[in-house]
């Protein structure tokens, strides 16, 4: 799978700079004969991605609003004229389903949050909600290897992650730390603070996972940088007077 940043589905105006989401086209043919003809409305929703390019990826809805056949593009000028927005399938095929996902997760539900997750990425492959919930939800369940390939795909974007993204790379790393996967949780727990560097709470997950990992300068180190932000931090005055009771390195501040 190849993941992206979640982004608006729908753009404001034909000069937003990404298309993507549910959108529909429609076409009216005949029916009947005589007095009884008639006309009925045919209508076929497209799941569209901006190919960047200057055109859009298209992959239309079967009966059961799954993604069928192979995808085909069109202008950007064809796409404006013909297709139409859908927001509340979106919605429903993809937000809700993630929302879904996450509330089964935190049930410890994991058959059901794993299919709400699949479905939501069936529709929108690059949706990084749903890959972080399904990644998640293949750590707690025991599937480290699938989970692991997730994170580092993830971890690998080069563009669209954001700072608010930094609680899902955080939370992976949490999760990590807990099985007891301490160089892995470290490693998320810095691509976390690549996206907002000035976290005190960051730096003392960080520091939480050098100190079990036996690392106790390293440990005293984060826990300085999470002072350095915030004085009062009162976890983080705990953690430096358990690291000097250790003998850990001082904490003079330069």
């Amino acid at each position: 799978m190849v993941f992206r940043a979640d982004r608006d589905p729908y753009m404001d105006d034909k000069k937003a700079e990404f298309v993507q989401g549910i959108f529909s086209t429609a076409s009216r043919t005949s029916i009947g004969f005589g007095p009884a003809k008639g006309k009925t409305e045919n209508k076929c929703y497209w799941v569209a991605d901006d190919t960047r390019d200057g055109c859009v990826s298209l992959r239309l809805l079967g009966s059961d609003l799954r993604p069928m056949g192979s995808p085909k593009n069109v202008s950007m000028a064809i796409f404006y004229e013909k297709f139409t927005p859908e927001v509340e399938l979106w919605d429903f095929l993809v937000l809700k389903k993630v929302e879904e996902g996450d509330r089964h997760r935190d049930c410890g539900e994991y058959d059901m949050a794993e299919t709400c997750y699949a479905k939501a990425l069936a529709v929108d492959e690059r949706n990084v909600r749903a890959a972080f919930g399904l990644g998640i939800t293949y750590l707690s369940v025991g599937r480290a290897e699938e989970s692991n390939m997730i994170f580092n795909k993830l971890s690998k974007l080069k563009r669209g992650l954001t700072q608010e993204h930094k609680h899902l790379f955080n939370e992976f790393g949490m999760a990590l730390r807990r099985k007891n996967m301490l160089d892995e949780a470290v490693k998320y727990y810095e691509k976390a603070l690549e996206l907002a560097e000035n976290d005190e709470n960051l730096f003392l997950n960080v520091a939480r996972a050098y100190l079990e990992k036996g690392q106790l300068e390293r440990a005293a180190e984060y826990v300085k940088k999470a002072l350095a932000l915030k004085p009062d931090f009162a976890e983080a005055i705990a953690f430096r007077k358990y690291l000097e009771k250790k003998g850990c390195m001082d904490f003079t501040f330069s």
